[in-house]
């Protein structure tokens, strides 16, 4: 996957939202068709939800019904950040710090899921 530039954090910050918001909803693992509705193409949140499953952000299902969930409720912005790995200023502890204080469940309102 490419480095994680700006572009691609926002986008997995609203990958993220949208999983959280429609985990809330249901109570079932989401699909990564149901996540590139309105987003980006299914390959590319493949290769973002794989990154946020190795760092444990997000777990999968498998099997008929299967898909992804949240590995807890309070999700952070830092936490999607850090499974990204950036470089540079996002990667430094002040700024990693400020992220984890901001939940996605306070963004799902900002972001438009569609």
């Amino acid at each position: 996957m490419k480095k994680a530039t700006p572009q691609l954090i926002s986008v997995a910050i609203e990958i993220m939202s949208k999983l959280m918001d429609v985990y809330r909803r249901t109570g079932s693992p989401v699909t990564v068709r149901q996540l590139s509705e309105s987003t980006v193409s299914i390959s590319y949140v493949e290769q973002v939800i794989g990154r946020l499953r190795e760092s444990g952000v997000v777990t999968s299902q498998r099997g008929p019904g299967g898909g992804y969930v949240p590995q807890s409720s309070t999700v952070t912005v830092g936490q999607v950040v850090r499974a990204l790995k950036p470089q540079g200023f996002l990667n430094t502890v002040p700024v990693l710090l400020a992220l984890e204080a901001v939940s996605i469940s306070s963004l799902s309102d900002e972001v438009d899921h569609g």
